[in-house]
């Protein structure tokens, strides 16, 4: 095998490829751990939940945490949003809050909290089922995210 193929972009490509396959499947992998503790939240008492953690330096970027809250009531699930500073929930989310009992906010989220769900300047997402994390996702929902076709 001649050495030059090593030096190829394609190579390249595919190490960044596997790289960031690896990260992807390293990040899925933490699925499989109990919720997080947040304040007095019951996480038996809520048995169906979608966690949305916004980060105070959060981008912008991929779905809005209203988005996501809406799309997770459609679902009938309950949603906790969580924040690292107070004042970083958007106003929408707050409304929601108010009005729906099913909406609850936490802006005191820990350093660890947001290093497990919020990695990168993004939002981290959840589904917390049965008091077990599901599905971890950031930024977006995948279409999986509910189960097969949307069911809870």
């Amino acid at each position: 095998m001649n050495s030059r193929v090593l030096d190829t972009p394609f190579v390249s490509c595919v190490l960044i490829i596997l790289t960031i396959g690896a990260g992807s499947l390293w990040y899925r992998s933490n699925a499989d751990q109990l919720p997080p503790e947040i304040g007095d939240y019951n996480w038996n008492a809520h048995p169906n939940t979608m966690l949305i953690v916004v980060p105070s330096n959060y981008c912008g970027c991929g779905a809005s945490p209203t988005t996501l809250t809406l799309q997770a009531l459609d679902h009938n699930l309950d949603v906790i949003v969580v924040s690292d500073k107070p004042g970083t929930l958007l106003t929408d989310v707050e409304k929601m809050h108010s009005s729906a009992k099913r909406v609850t906010l936490f802006d005191k989220a820990g350093p660890e909290l947001m290093a497990r769900f919020c990695p990168t300047n993004n939002l981290g997402i959840a589904r917390i089922k049965n008091n077990h994390i599901e599905e971890m996702a950031l930024g977006t929902i995948p279409d999986d995210f509910f189960g097969k076709e949307g069911q809870v």
